[in-house]
């Protein structure tokens, strides 16, 4: 099996809340890449890198691997996906894929949380479940302006063979459609959006079954 590079979501770190570990693990054979899109302070806080820095982390890997390595993204990391040259890359993996992105929705998401400071035109920060922070600053929110996410998706399809796996108890995006996307396999799993719990590894079997035809 060649190189497979993950590419994890928003505000988390590079095993994407442990699923790309446990995709790693059964799959031992395989050169796995994970790396951290984000920068992290001594406290664990979290500041969010702006969109086109995600996509310069991202291509670095691309260009290192070799021809063919699949690509398997979560959440936020399916757009970076779009927005990379993908023309190493073989196959793609979508794990519950945004159908957009945008400042007000972004807004409207992580403001309602207590807590949080929401300053599109400073620094905004986030407190976390566990404790830390994360900082968005204000080059991050312009990064996700007009970005046309289903064009993207539409590209990297054309392109390469992508397979779209869907959390339809997704409680972070609700319910999605990719009806738009011809000739892309869209898996269902009755999942949230990090897949936990049984879900898990409901996910890891269906991507093994993905990288094996």
């Amino acid at each position: 099996m060649n190189n497979i590079i993950f590419a994890h979501g928003f505000g988390v770190r590079a095993d994407g809340r442990g699923i790309f570990t446990d995709i790693a693990k059964a799959v031992p054979e395989a050169n796995c890449i994970t790396f951290d899109f984000n920068a992290f302070d001594s406290e664990g806080n979290t500041t969010v890198t702006p969109l086109d820095g995600q996509v310069e982390i991202l291509q670095t890997h691309i260009d290192q691997a070799q021809k063919g390595a699949t690509l398997i993204c979560h959440s936020q990391g399916c757009i970076v996906a779009g927005l990379a040259n993908l023309d190493k890359i073989g196959q793609v993996i979508f794990l519950a894929p945004p159908p957009l992105i945008s400042i007000e929705r972004f807004m409207q998401k992580f403001g309602r949380r207590e807590g949080s400071v929401m300053n599109p035109d400073g620094l905004s920060s986030i407190p976390r479940s566990d404790g830390s922070t994360t900082y968005i600053p204000k080059e991050y929110i312009d990064s996700i302006k007009s970005i046309d996410v289903p064009s993207l998706y539409k590209k990297v399809a054309q392109n390469h063979k992508l397979t779209i796996i869907r959390a339809t108890k997704d409680n972070i995006l609700g319910e999605t459609n990719f009806d738009y996307l011809e000739k892309v396999e869209v898996i269902d799993i009755s999942a949230d959006h990090d897949f936990t719990g049984e879900a898990r590894g409901e996910l890891v079997e269906i991507v093994i079954k993905i990288l094996d035809s």
